[in-house]
């Protein structure tokens, strides 16, 4: 089991997330290669104003999980999200 010495396994909390502002939206990094060690997970929150968007993307060698928190979102070419 991992102990708070070992910074490769840690818990990160809101208030210790690496925030990242981009036109339209901001995200807030949890996990990513760089601010955990030894890891290539990938976890943001990312939150967008409403009418924002950002633009059609994929990850060839990566699955993506959308969970909206409120509001509703649409990703194409999939389905509307509705929290």
């Amino acid at each position: 089991m991992p102990t708070n010495a070992d910074s490769s396994a840690r818990f990160v909390s809101f208030n210790e997330t690496e925030v990242e502002r981009l036109p339209g939206k901001t995200h807030f990094w949890y996990c990513k290669p760089g601010l955990i060690r030894d890891t290539n997970l990938m976890f943001v929150r990312a939150q967008l104003p409403p009418g924002q968007a950002h633009r059609s993307h994929y990850h060839p060698q990566m699955e993506e999980i959308l969970y909206v928190r409120s509001g509703t979102a649409e990703q194409e070419p999939w389905r509307s999200l509705r929290a």
